[in-house]
């Protein structure tokens, strides 16, 4: 008699009985994975178990809700076996399906989103736009100025500038007493720093991390600045050191002659 359809993997299979040994214990493994617990026959002291009541069974794992002792009488009829591997169709994996952390390391070499959540599903972590520009995060930065009225603010050699008030960004990164910022991550930073001096004349300033100075700048004029990049660690702290006695022209508001940032970038 002629067939229609696709011709079948394999002609004929046969049902197995597994005899297994009591452990003591609740966990066996089986000599054929299954796909659940409907497709096998449990049998202990020749009374059937229950499916998904008195065992449950993940692949050849099988565990029992109660122990299993070696005078017991154990074995297994399986009703089908696992013959071929069959592709899902489109669309049709749902997330119960998958282990966790099983996406995660199956995901292969390229991934379309736009938008990535964080773990309340709430919060949007990252967002990349068409042209592949990620507007989110925002790097961690900082902005500070000197504080007080217009007026003059004396430093001798050795003082750490005394930007003493965040202009604007993450104010928790930047210590308004001892005038330093603290890295929040690891990453490469962006210091910068814009002085308007008193009176022209020759003048050293160095950027440091912790308490090794990075670099030794040296000026001359009325306004000047510097602007470095630095590898830092979390927990890192940069700040700014005069190496001369100066006065600066401070500011405040909109009149921001003295000023200096911090930023992550990358």
């Amino acid at each position: 008699m002629g067939y229609i359809g696709n011709s079948t993997s394999a002609s004929y299979t046969s049902l197995d009985k597994q005899t297994i040994t009591g452990n003591g214990g609740a966990n066996y493994t089986l000599t054929h994975a299954v796909a659940n617990e409907q497709e096998i026959e449990v049998f202990v002291n020749n009374v059937r178990q229950e499916p998904g009541v008195a065992y449950t069974v993940l692949g050849t794992a099988l565990t029992m809700t109660g122990n299993v002792a070696s005078t017991d009488d154990f074995y297994i009829v399986y009703q089908g076996k696992a013959l071929q591997s069959v592709v899902p169709p489109d669309n049709s994996i749902t997330n119960a399906k998958l282990a966790s952390g099983a996406a995660a390391a199956n995901l292969g070499s390229s991934v379309n989103l736009s938008t990535i959540k964080d773990s309340s599903g709430t919060n949007t972590a990252i967002s990349i736009n068409s042209d592949g520009v990620v507007y989110n995060p925002q790097k961690p930065f900082v902005s500070v100025q000197m504080d007080g009225s217009l007026g003059y603010l004396s430093h001798t050699a050795g003082d750490t500038i005394k930007f003493s008030a965040v202009y604007s960004g993450d104010a928790s990164l930047y210590n308004t007493t001892t005038y330093k910022f603290t890295c929040p991550v690891d990453g490469i930073y962006l210091a910068t720093y814009q002085l308007l001096i008193a009176s022209a004349t020759d003048w050293a300033i160095s950027l440091y991390k912790n308490s090794t100075r990075i670099n030794l700048g040296f000026q001359s004029g009325r306004s000047n600045g510097s602007t470095d990049l630095v590898s830092c660690s979390a927990g890192d702290e940069l700040y700014w050191v005069t190496f001369s006695t100066l006065a600066y022209y401070q500011g405040t508001g909109s009149s921001r002659y003295s000023w200096g940032s911090y930023a992550l970038i990358g």
